[in-house]
């Protein structure tokens, strides 16, 4: 699946209100610009040097939040899924 194309999911009218429906992310991904390889690689390396308990990523995940610099898309308890609140505004609610 092309990167550059990717529509992350869209926008579902409900009752009264409009929920985001993410797709399934589980393809091969293919990229035309180099920089997402650079820029893969050095999120793996802070990732790994993170090194850091549960409690204090979800504190971190918390604050997050509440800067709103990350939205949780699920509304469930257990297995959340969160994503940048600047990258879904790119998006649009019409997507």
């Amino acid at each position: 699946m092309k990167f550059e194309t990717f529509k992350p999911g869209r926008w579902q009218q409900r009752l009264q209100y409009k929920s985001f429906e993410p797709v399934p992310v589980d393809h091969d991904w293919q990229w035309e610009d180099s920089q997402i390889n650079v820029l893969l690689e050095a999120a793996n390396r802070a990732l790994g040097e993170l090194n850091i308990t549960d409690p204090t990523a979800q504190t971190l995940i918390k604050e997050l939040i509440r800067l709103k610099i990350l939205t949780e898309i699920t509304g469930q308890e257990r297995d959340r899924v969160y994503v940048f609140g600047a990258y879904l505004d790119l998006f649009g609610p019409e997507t």
